[in-house]
């Protein structure tokens, strides 16, 4: 991510991706750009709760993932917004198909991210834009949420 902005480093970001190694490794790369509040997750199930309570203001979901897919996070995240609240979903999968990619970004995903990542690249073209969205987000009577652990 581009971290020009500090509203970007202070960002709360969201990882689930059913593989430990990747949300160790993308938690690693957001946090050498700049970005504290990470929070990471193997299971999907776990999401809308986390998402209630923590209120991130960036979601990075993996779209092949067992129990529930990224796809299907993506139809359920509209219910947990509140109305009219933008939420940046960046989907990353293996998945390089057209299909895959069209398909992520029809159900409503803001940007489609590829795997493998290399940790030496950073973290793409994301720009502090995206994680603010078209208008600021009011995170008003939310506390900040806890960091992961993986440094």
């Amino acid at each position: 991510m581009n971290l020009e902005s500090s509203t970007a480093a202070g960002a709360a970001v969201l990882v689930v991706d059913d593989e430990l190694a990747n949300v160790a490794l993308i938690e690693s790369i957001l946090y050498r750009s700049g970005m504290t509040n990470v929070r990471g997750t193997t299971d999907p199930t776990t999401v809308a709760a986390m998402f209630r309570q923590e209120r991130p203001d960036v979601l990075l979901v993996d779209l092949h993932m067992p129990v529930l897919s990224g796809m299907e996070l993506l139809a359920q995240s509209d219910g947990w917004r509140h109305a009219g609240e933008y939420l940046p979903v960046f989907v990353l999968s293996d998945d390089t198909s057209m299909r895959a990619k069209l398909d992520a970004l029809d159900a409503g995903a803001t940007d489609f991210l590829s795997k493998p990542f290399d940790a030496r690249a950073g973290t793409g073209g994301a720009t502090p834009s995206a994680c603010r969205g078209p208008t600021s987000r009011s995170r008003a009577g939310s506390s900040p949420s806890a960091t992961s652990s993986t440094p």
